[in-house]
């Protein structure tokens, strides 16, 4: 839509909207009420007209812990959630070289233990980073959902982290 018409590179979070195992293709998943687009930080600018241009059409836009929250105003109110349903979440993201004991981060929790782990899990503690040293990367370059193909970051050669954890 209005990122890629802008040159915003975006990419489709595992979790919320999606069902993801390591080494197995995603799908979509019929019991979540929203869905998880990650960003680069310093595409934020773009990002920002983007979101002014859905206030002015009639969109909700918030801000939230994790980036900004998209919903139609004439959605569904859901107390478990801020804004009505469905929405999208819009994740910044920042690259940073990460290692733990000489490794690489696979997954790094901002109140959790530093360990490596095999894949991303979304927690409260906020495990939203992906990466890997090893030839079986996940999450995928890309992904297969029906017949449509989407993209995730292109460079993984590097962490990636939400912003909340690395911006000041």
């Amino acid at each position: 839509g209005g990122l890629e018409r802008e040159g915003v590179e975006v990419w489709v979070r595992p979790g919320a909207g999606l069902l993801a195992k390591e080494g197995e293709m995603l799908t979509w998943s019929p019991f979540q009420e929203g869905m998880d687009l990650g960003v680069w930080h310093k595409e934020s600018t773009k990002v920002g007209l983007v979101l002014t241009s859905l206030r002015e059409k009639g969109y909700d836009v918030v801000e939230t812990y994790f980036g900004m929250r998209i919903s139609n105003r004439n959605g569904w109110v859901d107390d478990r959630f801020l804004g009505s349903v469905p929405f999208i979440d819009i994740l910044y993201f920042s690259e940073i070289t990460a290692r733990w004991g000489g490794v690489l981060v696979v997954n790094y929790c901002c109140d959790c233990a530093g360990v490596v782990i095999s894949s991303c899990s979304k927690k409260t503690c906020g495990c939203l980073i992906c990466a890997s040293d090893r030839e079986d990367i996940f999450p995928l370059r890309r992904m297969r959902v029906g017949d449509m193909e989407l993209p995730l970051p292109s460079n993984i050669s590097s962490v990636i982290v939400p912003d909340q954890f690395y911006h000041t």
